[in-house]
């Protein structure tokens, strides 16, 4: 569907829209047949060839959505590009188009008198600062996007910021889809003319998979054209720690997935590290994938120093962090944890799940199916199989020896950390029955699992 004479979109999402324009279903269904197009028609209607401010991130007639922790620095980065875009050149090793700027912003005059003159921003750039003095109306969000429109038409406007979208957005849940849809879709306004929208914006509280970390309805996401999410690189609290990460999902393929950057010492600047750190990390994470291949459960980043292979050299618990921190961005390893001194972050290769002990109260039929995993993993048959040989050995009382699998984890962390699963020699011998609450369902004399869940020391 397209709009080839370029015909004023009839907003028919208001009831007091409809009554005004007196619409009823049949005028609507006349103006929308004149705008449909044959494949023909996709030609002479599309847009000129994509014009990045920025590249790969920003760019003429697209919507960019810039999630970060606050005080992570997005306005430090989006001051940089502001700067930049006073005669182009480059910022972070990518392209910058000069061009004519706008920001909306929540914070004060003398907040941006102090970073203009820091950073010799100028008169390319127009601020609105705090314009509202309560939470935006509808009323107020529409007639911003027409003075932003109107400043395009008069100075020739090529990048609109908001910092950041939760300050001007209005409404008051951003979980809702319907809502955020009305606020977002009048800004096709200005792509429509050409203008680079940016929205700054907040995450949402806990750990987030990539490509999900903007707080509120998963719409807005769905709606932009380029998503980046921006990640401390090291730990948040190293304030000597001047890289960040940025993690990019785009329709445009010039988009830089992954790219780690870099505040230069004055805070005037972003340049890329050099490489031997991404291949640092590189080299860690080959090894962590060894030890959480061989784990027996949701391992700390200490558990993994302290399970690290004699043959590679130990790494300290930065680079282990770092490794761990990329390898999450790319979905190669899972997380939970807060992070904190009683829950500390646990990791786990994905589909490693199934090989985890289920924990105290797990239903019968998950423990059986952890018993029988394990089995099938030492034995190379079923495990109805195992556990009936054992019970055939076990009541003619003869020798040799059993493969039994892993003992569900102790109450207390083992002086040693505990190996890769291996068989075990064992010589059975009878014993009664184990309870039925926890007896396995292949009967006979294979052992319960210690019901008692791992605790950190």
């Amino acid at each position: 569907m397209g709009n080839p004479e370029n015909r004023p979109i009839l907003d028919v999402s208001r009831p007091a829209t409809i009554a005004a324009l007196g619409l009823t279903p049949a005028t609507v269904k006349t103006e929308l047949l004149g705008q449909w197009l044959r494949s023909s028609d996709l030609a002479r209607c599309a847009r000129p060839p994509l014009s990045w401010l920025w590249d790969g991130y920003l760019a003429r007639g697209k919507v960019t959505l810039f999630t970060a922790q606050w005080k992570a620095g997005k306005t430090t980065l989006i001051s940089a590009l502001m700067q930049r875009m006073s005669q182009g050149g480059q910022l972070a090793s990518l392209g910058v188009a000069p061009g004519r700027v706008a920001i909306v912003s929540e914070e004060s005059v003398a907040d941006w008198d102090a970073r203009c003159r820091k950073l010799h921003i100028g008169d390319h750039v127009s601020f609105l600062c705090r314009p509202f003095t309560a939470k935006t109306t509808t009323v107020e969000w529409q007639g911003l996007i027409g003075a932003l429109l109107e400043m395009q038409r008069t100075e020739g406007l090529d990048l609109v910021v908001v910092d950041c979208l939760a300050t001007f957005l209005p409404g008051h849940n951003e979980n809702a889809a319907g809502p955020m849809m009305d606020c977002l879709l009048p800004l096709r306004v200005l792509t429509d003319a050409g203008v680079s929208i940016l929205l700054l914006h907040h995450p949402a509280k806990g750990v987030n998979l990539p490509g999900q970390a903007a707080r509120g309805t998963g719409a807005m996401q769905g709606h932009v054209d380029i998503l980046i999410e921006m990640y401390y690189f090291g730990r948040p609290e190293d304030d000597t720690d001047r890289r960040r990460r940025l993690l990019a999902f785009s329709r445009e393929e010039a988009t830089r997935r992954h790219m780690v950057i870099e505040l230069t010492a004055d805070g005037a600047d972003y340049l890329v590290p050099e490489g031997p750190m991404e291949e640092a990390s590189a080299e860690c994470w080959s090894v962590v994938t060894i030890v959480l291949e061989a784990a027996r459960e949701r391992l700390t980043q200490q558990q993994i120093l302290e399970q690290w292979p004699e043959h590679y050299t130990k790494p300290n618990i930065t680079t282990v962090y770092r490794a761990l921190r990329l390898a999450g961005i790319q979905g190669k390893v899972m997380q939970v944890g807060s992070g904190r001194r009683n829950d500390p972050y646990r990791f786990w290769l994905p589909g490693r799940e199934e090989d985890f002990y289920p924990g105290l109260g797990a239903p019968q039929e998950d423990i059986d199916r952890w018993y029988d995993r394990w089995l099938s993993k030492l034995d190379g048959k079923s495990g109805t199989e195992m556990a009936g040989r054992k019970d055939d050995a076990a009541e003619s009382g003869a020798g040799g020896s059993a493969e039994l699998p892993p003992a569900a984890p102790a109450s207390a962390p083992p002086a040693e950390p505990p190996p890769a699963p291996a068989p075990v020699a064992v010589k059975p011998t009878p014993a009664p029955p184990a309870p039925a609450e926890t007896r396995p369902r292949h009967g006979g004399t294979l052992p319960p699992p210690n019901l008692v869940e791992y605790t950190d020391p």
